[in-house]
């Protein structure tokens, strides 16, 4: 009787022990299911931005190797020396004239597309800056993108009110100077 005492304590033993790796199971599921989500929701705005920022450095490297090198019609001496100018400062060239050079991937063009949004890129405004390496071949070059296609609504919208407010700027200071020449005409006149 006793054994079967025992017995039955360590049965019931067993028995909690699996409802609570059970239960255990179920929160670390529901836990990575969550985690899952929210990597989901939140990544995907960065894995659209990383992906066109990518298709838009590849753009930037085809016109590179296949349009800017080789219309450099001089020896190659010559090319390097060119090209060696521009380590420093890049071959900035932006998507809309990109787009207008034929050896260069048009889908990826038509592409560039905010998928959330679904605004397209700024082809004046997006852009990349391509800066020749040593020893100045037709790959040896880094790419650096720059995107305009409503990711970052806030920075744009502040971009927005400083060409605003440099084109109040400009106009004001027109202004001043036509009064001027006026000014400096009726003085002239008596």
């Amino acid at each position: 009787m006793v054994k079967e005492n025992i017995e039955e304590v360590k049965s019931e033993k067993k028995c909690a022990c699996n409802k609570k790796g059970i239960i255990a199971g179920i929160i670390v599921l529901v836990l990575i299911a969550v985690a899952v989500l929210l990597i989901v929701l939140c990544g995907g705005k960065k894995s659209n931005e990383k992906e066109l920022t990518a298709n838009l450095e590849k753009l930037g490297g085809q016109f590179y190797e296949k349009f800017y090198y080789p219309a450099q019609e001089k020896s190659q001496k010559d090319v390097k020396a060119f090209i060696a100018k521009f380590e420093k400062t890049g071959i900035k060239v932006n998507l809309e004239n990109i787009s207008k050079i034929s050896s260069v991937d048009k889908e990826l063009i038509e592409g560039m597309v905010n998928s959330k949004t679904k605004e397209e890129c700024d082809k004046v405004n997006s852009y990349v800056v391509v800066t020749p390496k040593s020893p100045y071949g037709a790959k040896d070059y880094t790419v650096k993108a720059i995107l305009s296609c409503g990711f970052d609504k806030k920075e744009e919208k502040k971009e927005t009110t400083t060409k605003k407010e440099t084109k109040t700027e400009t106009k004001k200071e027109e202004t001043k100077k036509e009064e001027t020449k006026t000014e400096t005409k009726k003085t002239s006149k008596k």
